[in-house]
């Protein structure tokens, strides 16, 4: 499992300064942005008054992020800091086309009319249609994402993936499932109940360096409180993607409790997970034993 991808490449741009010399070169580029995040990449000439297209590659993997221009605060090109105004007025010189390996086939050429034939009327042209996506990929591990000692719930990461293969940004709803393993043993029937349900919207905006990433905290179980539940689960996920379908993905043998021995025999004796003198959140303790379990 791992918790995140770095993408690290570099733009190409031409930059004019006080010499007056303009030259071509492999600079790197680093935008951050009001919510003190950092992304780098290249501008991708999809790039307009509205939005910031920033393309990052890695490998056969491209990912193309759209960034609101009031979301900049500033960027850093080739060792120099520049104001998000300033970016903004240079980004016509600073982009670039998308490389040719990620890009749609050309079209046929048309044959070429004779002399006297009517000419077919050019087709108006449309609206960049959002990319078709293929398949679907999803991570889950257990997270903690306050000031006490247990988990809080599952640290989900959704990358949808494209027919090109690249993982790109969706707008689309997403349904996930905690499958979790009740009480049992081999000569009696265990039951697999669902422990929480969750709905989510995906925006575009959203879409980080290593995809979306969701905080989906416990619902009705709380696997370190609850110790009738096994150690094991699994994640469902269903994502609706308009123009491209419904996908679903799953990530199994997810951990529900941290790994820890020193745990584990203090449960054995004890039938709890924490010590005495470690801080718990209020009321997580007071989790119900729901009939079943």
């Amino acid at each position: 499992m791992h918790s995140g991808v770095a993408f690290w490449l570099t733009a190409f741009v031409v930059i004019a300064e006080g010499s007056g010399g303009a030259a071509a070169a492999d600079l790197p580029l680093v935008v951050h942005l009001a919510s003190g995040r950092t992304f780098e990449g290249q501008i991708d000439a999809k790039t307009d008054d509205e939005r910031l297209w920033l393309r990052t590659v890695r490998g056969g993997m491209m990912v193309e992020r759209p960034i609101a221009w009031d979301a900049v605060r500033f960027a850093d090109v080739g060792g120099e800091t520049i104001a998000s105004a300033q970016l903004r007025s240079r980004a016509n010189t600073l982009k670039s086309d998308t490389p040719r390996r990620f890009t749609d086939p050309p079209p046929r050429p048309r044959p070429e009319s004779t002399p006297g034939e009517p000419t077919a009327p050019r087709p108006t042209e449309r609206e960049p249609m959002p990319p078709r996506i293929a398949t679907l990929q999803v991570e889950a591990t257990v997270a903690n994402w306050d000031a006490d000692v247990e988990t809080d719930g599952i640290s989900l990461t959704v990358l949808p993936i494209d027919t090109f293969g690249r993982a790109v940004p969706v707008e689309a709803t997403l349904e996930v499932e905690l499958i979790g393993e009740g009480p049992g043993s081999y000569e009696t029937l265990r039951t697999f109940p669902v422990l929480a349900r969750w709905t989510r919207a995906l925006r575009a905006d959203d879409f980080g360096p290593a995809g979306y990433v969701l905080p989906l905290e416990y619902q009705w179980y709380h696997p370190e409180f609850n110790l009738k539940l096994g150690q094991y689960g699994l994640v469902h996920v269903t994502l609706a993607v308009p123009g491209s379908g419904t996908f679903e993905a799953t990530a199994s043998a997810t951990n529900l409790r941290p790994f820890s021995p020193l745990r584990d025999r203090w449960q054995q004796f004890n039938n709890q997970r924490f010590f005495p003198n470690e801080r718990t959140g209020l009321g997580k303790v007071q989790v119900p034993q729901t009939t079943g379990l």
